[in-house]
């Protein structure tokens, strides 16, 4: 709960993710990104596919599921942060499944209970 000293209540769904220095991930030319989609939907469930630059990267999600063609590769986290990034976006959609979104990426959704959110800080007016 918030007084007349209180700005504001700013503590956010904010998390420290820690990643390993490289992930493998199978990686194929894909000029075109209209042919995305459709591989996308084949995939799903088993493989998170991300385009970028006209290359397909894809990175497994579970044991299973369809094959997928390309040359297998150690992905430098360091040097392809967006490809984790897009991954982690998924990924919280999945964990607060309960929220609905109001933008998918990035995922951004309002809380159910404003005392979870503000509970263990607040910012206090300079006069405060």
């Amino acid at each position: 709960m918030t007084d007349e000293k209180t700005l504001a209540c700013i503590d956010t769904n904010g998390f420290e993710i820690a990643l390993p220095e490289s992930v493998s991930a199978i990686v194929r030319d894909v000029p075109d990104p209209r042919d995305v989609s459709p591989e996308r939907e084949r995939l799903s469930g088993y493989w998170f596919v991300h385009w970028l630059g006209g290359k397909l990267y894809h990175l497994r999600l579970r044991a299973g599921g369809p094959n997928v063609d390309g040359q297998e590769s150690a992905i430098a986290t360091n040097q392809h942060p967006w490809l984790l990034r897009a991954r982690l976006e998924d990924a919280i959609s999945e964990v607060f499944h309960k929220y609905d979104p109001q933008k998918q990426r990035p995922f951004r959704f309002l809380a159910q209970n404003t005392a979870d959110l503000c509970s263990k800080r607040t910012i206090k007016t300079a006069t405060g």
